[in-house]
């Protein structure tokens, strides 16, 4: 399984990369994704998430966390390639001030919420972010942290 981080040098005090690679691989675990799936998480600041906001969604403003699908496969290995989720850094230090949870926390929700895009999963109508929702706090629990994903997404 590939999990691959980009974590620019200014984010890595503030960011264990060994910790966060443990906690994704309980959580792959858990969601049942196979070995043989990769993805990489990117942090970036909110100028940067903000541009990929505007290209890809046509929303000029920063937000918190971008999924982008793939289904990539790799003949030579049989992995397949999810996709990419995007952070912002300068959103995840907001909201959890603003949420009153610590920082990892809120990246462990982001993280959560950009796999299950990835995954397919999706917040579009009523049922959907019922489920989604509750898949979240299972997860999040998982990881001991807050497990009200509502107090995030209101």
């Amino acid at each position: 399984m590939g999990i691959y981080l980009d974590i620019p040098q200014k984010f890595q005090s503030s960011i264990d990369s060994l910790a966060l690679r443990k906690n994704i691989q309980l959580l792959l675990i858990e969601m049942e994704i196979l070995d043989s799936t990769d993805f990489t998480i990117a942090f970036v600041d909110d100028p940067a998430i903000q541009a990929l906001n505007l290209d890809f969604r046509g929303i000029d403003s920063p937000t918190d966390v971008l999924s982008f699908p793939s289904e990539e496969s790799n003949p030579e290995d049989d992995s397949v390639y999810i996709g990419d989720i995007v952070i912002s850094m300068d959103t995840v230090e907001r909201q959890s001030v603003e949420d009153n949870v610590a920082p990892i926390d809120e990246i462990h929700l982001l993280i959560i919420h950009g796999l299950l895009h990835l995954l397919g999963y999706d917040h579009d109508t009523v049922n959907n972010k019922k489920v989604m929702w509750e898949y979240q706090a299972r997860l999040l629990q998982l990881l001991h942290c807050p497990a009200n994903p509502d107090q995030y997404y209101l």
